[in-house]
């Protein structure tokens, strides 16, 4: 009884400590501030932003809707999806009121688009929303295409659950677009309205223009409005580094059958770039000490001996920090080598030429080597080509480090990965391994069992000889 007690309470101590083991993830904001500082081509710097409200909430996100300047290189980008899509075939982009260039437009954010980098950005969306649903698809128990789970609002598109992020307008727009309750489908079936994606509306006071949008049966279709008769299964994709702003929703896309007031803009968040704070961050020592212990102390022995959990990620935390030293190495040494490979190569030129002048300069005395009376030869090698490569097997390696998705048989594979035969050798010395030590290993796991099943026959055996005797018995001596 006091064994079992003591594995029970051994057992809740083991489940105590794995729940503290929680599976790392992606930090949104220093993911941000390191996309922030490339963007500016900065390093070695502080990057500082607003944190988001609450735990729940993504980064405050600010939205720059499009101005005037910028709806020219929109009218283009819908012209180049005229041979894509029938709605637009028919459609004249020229009588649109804001595809008509006005001498007052302005430059707007001076932006292109272009709709094989809208559809590359969109596929990167669209891989993200399926890596990371937890669930499989479907619609809600009462047949409904949007939802709140927890306190994130989604909507259904078909395969999986849309989860926008939260914008809000720093200026007012110049165009909203609205399409409201559309009472046929496909067909010209009625809609149920469960089936419409509410996406977000807008406030009609922070616009100057309001273009209705919604299909109709018997009127031709205006983008980005539903299209049930040409293009039923149709998703309007935003331009490339755009989305569309719903109320507080970013979408990247409109699903089929949305509903709402939105508009497109540029989405940021606001940061700035120090090279030197007054005051360093408070916990900046803990960091140092969370993320850059990459040696073993004695106390770290001991807490893998007494307490397998923490020792478990106490070494999961050392081998992310020499990952991180590592990487930042190969870093180091390819910007170094990459710097002297282009100053090599810019000396071997600057040579040449200089001897090239030269010889034409002393031409009448014999060339250089005549005028210095020595001799002279000269060859300088171009290996450039040589640390290229070198460069770019860095590069490989440092890529390799970062990716977290590498499949399982290239994890295997890895192992035997080399010169043939020491592949040969390495399986034959586990095969003969497993076929000398496999028969002990099963011999006494055999023994251990049999002789567990014997002494718990034992003690049946001893339980079964027990004898009750009677009180009558017992009174009379029989």
């Amino acid at each position: 009884m006091e064994l079992g007690k003591g594995l029970l309470l051994l057992g809740l101590i083991n489940a105590i400590l794995n729940l503290t083991s929680v599976p790392a993830q992606d930090n949104v904001f220093i993911s941000w501030a390191h996309s922030y500082a490339n963007f500016h081509n900065s390093s070695n710097c502080w990057v500082c932003g607003a944190m988001p409200l609450s735990v729940m909430d993504g980064l405050p996100w600010w939205v720059s809707p499009l101005r005037y300047g910028d709806f020219i290189p929109l009218c283009s980008f819908l012209e180049q999806q005229k041979g894509t899509f029938l709605s637009l075939t028919n459609h004249n982009l020229s009588l649109l009121s804001w595809c008509k260039k006005k001498p007052s437009m302005g430059q707007g954010h001076r932006v292109t688009f272009n709709m094989n980098t809208s559809l590359t950005e969109v596929t990167k969306a669209y891989t993200s929303y399926m890596k990371n649903k937890k669930e499989k698809g479907s619609l809600t128990k009462g047949g409904q295409a949007s939802r709140y789970l927890e306190q994130y609002y989604q909507v259904w598109d078909e395969y999986f659950w849309m989860t926008p992020e939260k914008g809000q307008l720093i200026t007012p727009a110049t165009i909203y677009w609205e399409q409201k309750e559309q009472k046929v489908g496909f067909g010209d079936h009625p809609l149920d309205p469960k089936e419409l994606k509410y996406m977000g509306y807008l406030p009609p006071e922070q616009c100057k223009q309001i273009l209705e949008v919604t299909y109709h049966p018997n009127q031709s279709v205006q983008w980005p409005g539903s299209d049930w008769k040409y293009n039923p299964g149709i998703r309007w994709v935003a331009p490339n580094g755009t989305q569309w702003l719903c109320g507080p929703n970013l979408w990247p896309w409109f699903p089929v059958g949305w509903v709402g007031r939105c508009t497109l803009g540029f989405a940021f968040a606001h940061g700035r770039i120090k090279r030197s704070l007054h005051q360093p961050p408070v916990n900046l020592p803990y960091l140092h000490a969370r993320w850059t212990g990459s040696v073993f102390q004695w106390y770290d022995y001991l807490a893998a001996l007494f307490v397998p959990s923490v020792g478990t990620a106490d070494i999961m935390v050392k081998v992310e920090a020499l990952t991180n030293f590592t990487k930042q190495a190969l870093l180091d040494s390819t910007k170094a080598i990459q710097a002297l490979n282009e100053e090599q190569i810019q000396m071997r030129k600057a040579v040449i030429q200089n001897r090239m002048a030269l010889d034409i300069l002393t031409a009448a005395q014999g060339g250089t080597c005549t005028v210095i009376k020595v001799e002279c030869c000269v060859y300088i090698p171009d290996l450039s080509g040589n640390v290229s490569t070198a460069l770019k097997n860095m590069q490989n390696q440092v890529k390799a480090m970062s990716n977290e998705n590498i499949p399982f048989w290239t994890s295997v594979l890895s192992w035997v990965k080399g010169d043939w035969w020491k592949t040969i050798v390495t399986v034959v010395t586990v095969i003969l391994i497993i076929l000398l030590c496999g028969p002990c290993f099963l011999q006494c796991l055999v023994n251990f069992v049999t002789q567990r099943l014997i002494a718990f026959s034992h003690v049946g055996g001893r339980r079964a000889k027990v004898q009750y005797i009677s009180m009558n018995d017992a009174r009379y001596g029989n």
